[in-house]
């Protein structure tokens, strides 16, 4: 009976790293099993109703809505009547009040000169 050849001999620091390698990835695996399943149920709960119900949430708001988080309908109405409070006031502007005094202060010699280029015929 011929003599089976002679078995390479392994060092106890290289089983116990391939054991550990082989523990870590059927330990990754298991989390990734889990994780997996998680997010399933997570995508099956999704619905059209749900998602509609999200929106018109963000739109008409819900019980125990702060002053902090506004619904969309409560920011429309506050930025409407600060917009309306401002065009108050600026109506209240004589329109005197908006126009450009470029040519007088060009005409001015103690106001400083604001133009990019000379006028026309100074030095």
């Amino acid at each position: 009976m011929p003599k089976p050849p002679p078995k390479k001999a392994t060092a106890p620091k290289v089983k116990k790293t391939k054991l550990n390698l082989q523990l870590r990835q059927i330990m990754g695996d298991a989390y990734s099993f889990v994780l997996s399943e998680k997010f399933t149920d997570q995508i099956n709960a999704v619905t059209l109703e749900s998602l509609m119900a999200e929106q018109i949430n963000l739109v008409e708001g819900s019980e125990g809505v702060t002053a902090i988080r506004r619904n969309k309908k409560d920011a429309l109405d506050h930025l409407t009547t600060q917009l309306e409070t401002a065009a108050a006031q600026i109506k209240k502007v004589p329109p005197k009040d908006f126009e450009i005094e470029a040519d007088e202060r060009m005409a001015d010699p103690n106001k400083p000169n604001q133009a990019n280029t000379p006028l026309s015929g100074s030095s």
